[in-house]
């Protein structure tokens, strides 16, 4: 048995995955984290998740976040 894993052994985790009506376009998949950044800072929270996204996890999710009434 080889330490170095074969290319192959994890080429699933970088398919396409349909969950719902939307397609990701892989299996990595960031758990929600408790930062309590979601309400104290909204923005710098967003961009957390936007680079994280940019860096090519396929699902982000949110934190506990509030949702402002007017929206």
């Amino acid at each position: 048995m080889s330490l170095v894993p074969s290319p192959s052994r994890y080429a699933k985790l970088f398919e396409p995955v349909k969950i719902g009506p939307v397609t990701a376009p892989n299996r990595f998949y960031q758990t929600p984290h408790a930062t309590g950044m979601g309400w104290r800072m909204p923005k710098a929270s967003a961009a957390l998740r936007g680079v994280k996204a940019e860096g090519g996890w396929g699902v982000v999710s949110t934190e506990y976040c509030s949702i402002h009434p007017s929206s």
